[in-house]
C-alpha cells in the first residue's frame, strides 16, 4: 500500500477512523538448483551482505550471485492490517498500512540432519504518519535459541528525521546501538548522521556523516549529487 502524502497527514486522526482491514497473504517459494556448468558465472555476492532483511532462504545462506546446488523450499505467512479514515467532504478516504508481521522459514529437503533453517519474523508498525516501528529475529530450532534481534523506533517531521534501536547478532557477538539522523535543509540539501554505540565495551564503533545535493533543473535530466563521510570504526564487526 503506497504511503500517506504529505498534504494528507494532518487528516490521519485516530478519532476518525473507518475501516479496519486485515490480509493474510502465505507464499511458498520453492529452489531447484542443479549446479551444472556454472562455473565461468562471476560471484559478486558470496552472502554476507544478505544476511538483513526479510530470509529468503537459499539468497540468505550462499549469497544472490552463488550458483550452486539447492534443493529447498520456504514458506512465509504474512499478516498485513491496513486502515482508512472517514472522508469529509469532496476528499477521498486516507489508506495506509498500519502493521505487516511476516514469518517464514527454509526446509532443506536435502538428506541431513538438520534440514530446517533459522526462523525469521518480521514486523512492522506505523499507527500514524509521524511514528514507526520496525524489528526482525532468527530463532534457531535446533537448541541454539535466538541467533539474531535488531529493532528501531523512528520519528518522522517534514524536514526531520530520527531513528534509534538495538542490534544483537549472537553469532557475531555483537551488541551495540544504532541511532540515525536525517536533516532536509533545504528542498534539494540533505544532511545524514549515524553513530553506533557497543553497549559491551562502552564506546562508539562506527561514526559516519554525510551531505547530499541534488540539480532540480529539469525532471529528465539525472540529478548530480555530492557528499562527504568520515567513518571511524573499531571492532569486530
Amino acid at each position: 500500500m503506497p504511503p500517506v502524502s504529505a498534504s494528507a497527514r494532518s487528516r490521519c486522526d485516530p478519532r476518525r477512523l473507518a475501516v479496519y482491514q486485515h490480509v493474510t497473504e502465505p507464499r511458498v517459494r520453492v529452489i531447484e538448483v542443479r549446479g551444472f556448468d556454472h562455473k565461468a558465472y562471476p560471484t559478486h555476492d558470496p552472502g554476507a551482505s544478505t544476511a538483513t532483511g526479510i530470509d529468503p532462504g537459499y539468497e540468505r545462506r550462499v549469497g544472490i550471485d552463488q550458483l550452486g546446488k539447492a534443493n529447498e523450499i520456504t514458506c512465509y505467512l504474512t499478516n498485513i492490517f491496513n486502515e482508512k479514515t472517514v472522508a469529509r467532504p469532496d476528499q477521498a478516504p486516507i489508506r495506509w498500512e498500519v502493521a505487516r508481521f511476516t514469518l517464514s522459514q527454509t526446509y532443506k529437503m536435502d538428506p541431513i540432519s538438520q534440514p530446517f533453517k533459522d526462523l525469521y519474523g518480521d514486523l512492522t508498525i506505523q499507527p500514524n504518519q509521524r511514528i514507526g516501528f520496525h524489528a526482525d529475529a532468527r530463532y534457531n530450532v535446533y537448541n541454539f535459541g535466538l541467533r539474531e534481534a535488531n529493532a528501531d523506533m523512528r520519528l518522522t517531521y517534514p524536514r526531520v528525521s530520527f531513528s534509534v534501536g538495538p542490534r544483537f547478532n549472537e553469532q557475531l557477538s555483537t551488541r551495540y546501538l544504532r541511532a540515525e539522523t536525517l536533516v532536509k535543509v533545504l528542498s534539494n540539501l540533505e544532511i545524514r548522521g549515524a553513530t553506533s554505540w557497543d553497549v559491551l565495551a562502552g564506546r562508539a564503533v562506527e561514526n559516519a556523516s554525510a551531505s547530499t545535493g541534488a540539480s532540480a533543473a529539469g525532471r529528465s535530466r539525472p540529478s548530480t549529487s555530492t557528499g562527504t563521510t568520515v567513518r571511524a570504526s573499531s571492532g569486530s564487526w
